[in-house]
């Protein structure tokens, strides 16, 4: 086997309290990502191709579990057209102390208007979906889209995150 047949293997995050679980799985020439509880899959990533600048998810072609601070997390890194992303996933108790993953995204780019977003595939009626602070969230006809708002970029690096939690009847 050539270090091109390669398959980078799977990489997970679980919050143990309610079996929250992202696991990032190779496809193509990315990772996609799904959030699951337990054997329910609730949210799975929507990704692009290598001929797309501007993708339908960060496109993700690096990660590594690490523990940072006193907690697992998982950082990403990856590049399309003349952009390039970065993730970082981890554990959180989000609103009402309830366990969550949380999502920190960031694109360092020359562009002045780009098309920035993470879109899933899934339904709100297994989890909650919380934008944080400088992040926009859109329903859509198959689930979700998430974008930074206009105020996430002071400079040329844009920035968005949310929380993907389980309510308290479904833990």
């Amino acid at each position: 086997m050539n270090q091109v047949d390669r398959v980078p293997p799977s990489i997970s995050l679980k919050v143990p309290s309610c079996q929250l679980e992202v696991r990032f799985e190779w496809i193509g020439d990315r990772f996609q990502h799904q959030v699951r509880q337990g054997d329910d899959s609730l949210l799975v990533s929507i990704e692009g191709n290598a001929d797309q600048a501007w993708p339908d998810s960060p496109p993700l072609q690096q990660l590594s579990h690490e523990h940072l601070e006193g907690r697992d997390v998982v950082l990403g890194v990856g590049a399309a057209g003349k952009s390039h992303w970065s993730l970082c996933v981890m554990p959180i108790e989000g609103a009402d102390e309830t366990p969550a993953l949380r999502f920190e995204w960031a694109c360092r780019t020359t562009e002045s208007q780009p098309h920035l977003r993470s879109s899933y595939e899934g339904s709100s009626a297994k989890m909650t979906l919380n934008p944080g602070e400088t992040s926009d969230c859109e329903k859509t006809e198959i689930g979700f889209t998430i974008r930074p708002d206009e105020s996430s970029a002071p400079t040329k690096t844009w920035q968005w995150s949310y929380d993907v939690a389980i309510p308290p009847q479904r833990r």
